[in-house]
């Protein structure tokens, strides 16, 4: 339970915080800050529908092992997506700067 609590923690958080460091070395607007944020909420959980959706899917078609076959492809091609497109973000060396 506590790994769980730390991995769930870390779920939310390490995403937001690389936003806004991002957001801000590229110089962008801090009111659309807010509405990538609140609309980031709306697509993750929209996934999350669409999520159970195809794991009833694969469920019915292949099976209880159909749901982690899926799981299994989709992070196949994410990994695929972010080593191909993802930059690293280190971020600063002293606070303040960009």
């Amino acid at each position: 339970r506590v790994v769980g609590g730390i991995t769930t923690n870390l779920l939310f958080s390490v995403f937001e915080t690389w936003l806004v460091t991002e957001h801000r070395r590229r110089d962008f607007a801090e009111e659309q800050l807010e509405t990538i944020l609140r609309d980031s909420v709306i697509v993750s959980n929209l996934a999350a529908i669409a999520s159970g959706y195809i794991a009833h899917v694969l469920a019915a078609k292949f099976g209880p092992v159909g749901p982690f076959e899926g799981a299994v492809t989709c992070t196949a091609i994410a990994l695929v997506l972010v080593a191909a497109a993802w930059t690293e973000n280190y971020g600063s060396e002293s606070p303040g700067t960009k």
